[in-house]
């Protein structure tokens, strides 16, 4: 009965639980420790938890594959600014064609700017967001080689 119901419940683990089962087995007889506070602790568990891993081994894939994934948040900043001033921009000839439409001032001359700067900043949020998502499948690709390696290292 034993048997069986170890061939049951092996049977009913996924591979994270069976990953997770064959870094326990192995012999861990030295301890590593190191002090931080408790919100970087949990942090820490939460990015490992994104990943589908437990601290242990989400630490274990960092340090063996020397991979830190780190975000540049100036960027992420910057990024932000720029969508910003999109927006102001495009504000600011909003309210210049509301100005101009209520002073009958609308010409040709200007309808050619409103459309030169529309297309600026189409080209430059277009810019942006392709930035952006070359940024997170880099990111993500990343990501998915250091599981894949630490899978296949266990």
């Amino acid at each position: 009965m034993n048997e069986e119901k170890q061939k049951i419940i092996s049977k009913r683990q996924t591979y994270k639980e069976k990953r997770d089962a064959e870094i326990r087995k192995r012999i861990k007889d030295d301890r590593f420790a190191i002090r931080l506070p408790g919100d970087d602790k949990i942090r820490l568990k939460e990015i490992a938890k994104s990943y589908g891993m437990d601290l242990t081994t989400y630490v274990l894939a960092a340090c063996f594959f020397n991979c830190i994934i780190f975000v540049n948040f100036e960027d992420i900043k910057e990024l932000s600014y720029q969508v910003g001033k999109l927006g102001n921009n495009i504000n600011q000839i909003a309210r210049g064609i509301n100005e101009a439409a209520l002073k009958d001032n609308i010409n040709a001359e200007l309808l050619n700017d409103v459309k030169m700067q529309m297309d600026q900043l189409r080209g430059l949020e277009e810019a942006l967001i392709e930035t952006n998502k070359r940024f997170y499948r880099a990111a993500k690709k990343t990501v998915v080689e250091i599981k894949e390696n630490f899978q296949e290292e266990i």
